[in-house]
């Protein structure tokens, strides 16, 4: 805080521009652990050390989230339309399969409880892009300043429950 107190949870956390490399050496910067997550895998998410960095502040003291909360929504649903276009990729490919594989004698399309299947992920699918989708429309109305209080705290509680949501699913859909 401005007294130089620790203050709990988020509300004490200030934004900070930290250069990785200060004068041709790591910057006081120590990887702690890997984060393991959901989600954007290539791209590593890790707990840092820093030890002796040096940094220059952004934001207020103690404005940090108020900064970069904009950017974690469009992260998230960044992430949410990724999965949703994947869940769409795998229903079309289990789609076609059905079409060309056979079992017992037929194609898997013409067996009712693999279309029961393909119809429950048609609309998983289908319901996501639809959350992805008035995901952007309440993100569009937030940015130009015509969203309602409402859908402000729509926005807030959508965006990481649908990200959750929808990384889980396709996570699911891709294990064998």
């Amino acid at each position: 805080g401005p007294d130089g107190q620790i203050q709990q949870g988020s509300r004490g956390l200030s934004l900070f521009y930290l250069k990785i490399y200060e004068d041709g050496k790591l910057n006081g910067i120590k990887i702690q652990r890997l984060k393991e997550k959901l989600g954007t895998r290539p791209l590593p998410t890790a707990e840092l050390l820093l030890d002796g960095a040096r940094a220059h502040l952004i934001s207020a003291e103690g404005k940090g989230i108020a900064c970069i909360a904009n950017m974690l929504n469009i992260t998230r649903i960044h992430n949410t339309i990724f999965a949703v276009h994947h869940m769409r990729r795998i229903v079309d490919l289990a789609r076609d399969y059905a079409t060309k594989r056979e079992a017992f004698g037929k194609p898997l399309k013409d067996h009712p409880l693999h279309m029961q299947t393909l119809a429950r992920m048609e609309v998983q699918s289908q319901a996501a892009f639809l959350l992805a989708m008035e995901l952007a429309r309440l993100l569009g109305l937030e940015e130009t300043k015509m969203a309602t209080e409402q859908e402000k705290h729509m926005l807030r509680l959508l965006t990481p429950l649908t990200k959750l949501y929808t990384a889980k699913q396709v996570t699911l859909s891709l294990m064998p």
